[in-house]
């Protein structure tokens, strides 16, 4: 009597527990990279040259952040989610914008200046988003009590005090050719 030895592949299945911290991981990244771009582009120094790429950045990057919580919109959809969010803080959003146009007319100190607040407005509109996503995805947890501070502005203003002043201007430089 032989003895037969059989043996059984085991089928490895990936469990993928819906915490939202990939989306939010992914999330994260897209807005500082945006973030990142628009700080640079903000150096230049023509008055509203910047707003006319920073506008489409920031309607781009609710229309990423929808497509990574799993949202398809389209990009007219976007636009009216940015402008859905961009009424919540539309009163400071526009007083920014004034003060970074303001700035531009300073040479080097002005754009110096302007740098930070781009790159915190955009941090806003991206956190901003996430939170219009989450929220209409009922299985994900809220995001942790340190993402929720009350003003995102805030938050981009103390990351904006870390830029990478070389990498900024790189980004600048490679935008103007």
């Amino acid at each position: 009597m032989g003895m037969e030895l059989k043996t059984h592949q085991q089928e490895v299945v990936e469990v993928v527990v819906a915490d939202g911290s990939r989306e939010h991981a992914q999330t994260h990244e897209l807005i500082q990279q945006r973030a990142m771009w628009c700080a640079a582009v903000s150096l230049q120094p023509i008055p509203l040259l910047d707003t006319a790429v920073i506008i489409p950045t920031h309607i781009n990057l609710v229309l990423d952040i929808g497509k990574v919580y799993g949202f398809n919109i389209t990009p007219q959809r976007a636009k009216e989610i940015a402008l859905e969010l961009a009424g919540t803080m539309a009163v400071s959003y526009a007083t920014r914008v004034a003060t970074r146009s303001a700035l531009k007319v300073i040479p080097v100190v002005g754009w110096i200046l302007n740098a930070p607040l781009v790159y915190a407005s955009t941090f806003a509109v991206g956190g901003l988003a996430e939170r219009y996503f989450r929220a209409r995805r009922p299985e994900l947890p809220a995001l942790p009590a340190s993402e929720l501070s009350q003003n995102l502005f805030e938050q981009g203003k103390k990351l904006a005090q870390q830029l990478d002043w070389q990498e900024l201007l790189r980004l600048g430089r490679k935008k103007q050719n």
